[in-house]
């Protein structure tokens, strides 16, 4: 046992206790939804247009709304270490970091820290954008992971749905921001009904994309919280959370877990067969995407234990992976326009 309690370079261990393998894949979806989907759209819609469009937010303000999206992230993942101390001890013994190489009271000061810094950067672009109120999106995002870890993942659904709504938002935070500043830098051509109706189609359109992707984010990511809900059963059950698998039964919460898998693929199938039938989106959807989540629901029916949910639980997050990696094919197939 004296791994256990070994040191920790002080950097190493907030990293780790960030999650880095997750805040890879919230920047990762922001650079493509920014690249692969609004940059491409804006080539094909607008700048082939009459209308002299400027484009939105520049590099180096993208590069600030992933900084504070990516602090926010950080700081929930410190926080909900920190208050979950001694449920950790029961179901993840050997994987805790905040309050054995990390002290509770620097978690605490880094995650008032990171937050801070969010939430500056994001009222700075939201001045830039000339809605300041966007800045209640960062800040909506710093409540809601304070109020899951205090409260919400002790509650029947509610952690579950939280932590999916905040998923979910990613993409959606880069729409809204790159929209609105190009909306705020090119006020002026506003007065023409061309411009206008060339923007309408440019913003429905992106955002039908960017809320597809939401939607697929925000259900495997219900599905894969009811996972792990199932794996840290014995430490929630211990200090009284009312997870589904503490309600329901495991059964019961097993099933639900695959009806969202499920819903998924059913929902894939479908966009790809009426909205996106070229080859490339026919071999993604049913060569990766429904094998994955397949699998997920074959293993999540057979795990009897809770350490057997770990595979399943993978699954998920490969597929959500792919999911965000098929907007690199989206942009090879918009660039062809």
């Amino acid at each position: 046992m004296n791994h256990l309690h070994g040191k920790m370079n002080p950097i190493i261990a907030t990293i780790k206790a960030s999650r880095w393998q997750n805040l890879l894949i919230v920047a990762l979806t922001m650079v493509l939804v920014r690249m692969a989907l609004i940059q491409p759209f804006f080539k094909i819609l607008i700048e082939d247009s009459s209308v002299d469009f400027a484009r939105g937010m520049g590099d180096l303000d993208f590069t600030l709304l992933v900084i504070s999206s990516l602090l926010i992230a950080a700081a929930g993942n410190l926080i909900n270490d920190y208050f979950d101390i001694k449920i950790d001890r029961v179901n993840k013994p050997d994987k805790i970091i905040v309050g054995r190489y990390l002290k509770r009271r620097v978690a605490m000061m880094l995650h008032l820290v990171f937050n801070g810094i969010a939430v500056l950067i994001a009222g700075y672009l939201a001045y830039k954008a000339g809605k300041i109120e966007l800045a209640f999106i960062q800040i909506i995002l710093v409540a809601t992971l304070w109020f899951y870890s205090i409260d919400f993942k002790r509650r029947l659904i509610w952690g579950n749905l939280s932590i999916a709504f905040c998923v979910a938002l990613v993409p959606i935070v880069v729409w809204v921001f790159e929209i609105l500043t190009m909306i705020t830098v090119n006020n002026e051509l506003f007065e023409e009904q061309a411009a206008k109706a060339i923007f309408k189609e440019f913003s429905e359109v992106t955002l039908a994309w960017v809320l597809g992707l939401s939607l697929f984010s925000f259900l495997l990511t219900i599905g894969r919280e009811i996972i792990k809900d199932i794996v840290d059963i014995k430490g929630d059950l211990a200090f009284h959370c009312k997870s589904l698998p503490i309600v329901l039964g495991i059964q019961k919460s097993k099933m639900i877990a695959s009806a969202f898998h499920a819903i998924v693929i059913a929902l894939a199938i479908y966009v790809q067969q009426v909205y996106l039938p070229d080859k490339g989106t026919l071999f993604y959807v049913f060569v990766i995407i429904t094998p994955l989540l397949g699998a997920a629901i074959v293993t999540t029916v057979k795990a009897q234990e809770p350490h057997q949910f770990k595979l399943p639980s993978l699954l998920n997050k490969l597929a959500s992976l792919a999911g965000v990696l098929y907007l690199v094919m989206v942009y090879y197939i918009l660039n062809q326009f």
